[in-house]
């Protein structure tokens, strides 16, 4: 679930491939009332198996809706696990700096 800074509801799927080192990469849609954004993601995770820190970047593949033709970068960083507040679960403050033609 997603929460934009103006209320509004949204939801993410993701695909996720781990890579060495607490390495990844993978590819996320952002669904929301407006329309969907595509992007393809980067990030390190730092802690053991039971939670710790994730930080990354984004780059905006493309967009339906109000962000039809969506570019651009973005960054997250936030806990997973028992590092996290939300006890066993991720929480992530996720920046997209999305440009529409």
């Amino acid at each position: 679930m997603t929460v934009s800074p103006d209320g509004s509801i949204g939801t993410k799927d993701f695909y996720d491939k781990a890579g060495e080192n607490g390495a990844s990469t993978g590819h996320s849609i952002y669904y929301f009332a407006n329309g969907t954004l595509a992007v393809n993601y980067k990030g390190a995770a730092t802690g053991t198996q039971t939670g710790g820190t994730y930080k990354g970047t984004y780059e905006i593949l493309s967009g339906t809706g109000e962000y039809q033709g969506a570019t651009g970068t973005g960054a997250f960083e936030g806990a997973y696990g028992d590092a996290s507040p939300l006890k066993n679960a991720g929480l992530y403050n996720v920046q997209l700096n999305v440009k529409t033609p």
